[in-house]
């Protein structure tokens, strides 16, 4: 079984010999915990408060400004769906009009619509005889 590199388990030596230098099994283990952790340099803790400040306030304006875009779009989708009512009832109450007033084009209707129907009742009693 393949041994995982990234695994190192705290040796159990002193971390330094008697000349002040870091032992070997220890170094083995400080390079397995750089391996481990990326191997990258450390970051200062003041730039990444800064930087999460930062970020923190840009999402709080990039919120607002969403919210109100939302709100916008809320306001004139209701002022569209009014203006639509008041036109179709607008409509509508024209509608009524002209075809409730007898105007001179609904009159013609009309007689055209009787005259074709009696006709059809006189081909029918014609057909029933």
């Amino acid at each position: 079984m393949a041994i995982n590199p990234l695994s190192a388990s705290v040796p159990a030596a002193p971390i330094v010999d008697s000349a002040g230098n870091v032992t070997t099994v220890w170094r083995g283990f400080f390079l397995a915990m750089q391996a481990r952790t990326g191997g990258a340099p450390g970051a200062s803790t003041g730039t990444i408060n800064t930087s999460l400040t930062t970020e923190t306030a840009n999402r709080i304006a990039a919120d607002a400004a969403l919210g109100a875009a939302i709100s916008n779009e809320a306001i004139a989708r209701a002022a569209a769906d009014a203006a639509e009512t008041a036109n179709r009832i607008a409509s509508d109450a024209v509608f009524a009009e002209k075809t409730s007033d007898g105007g001179p084009a609904m009159t013609l209707e009309t007689a055209a619509r009787q005259a074709g129907d009696a006709q059809a009742r006189g081909f029918a009693y014609f057909m029933a005889a």
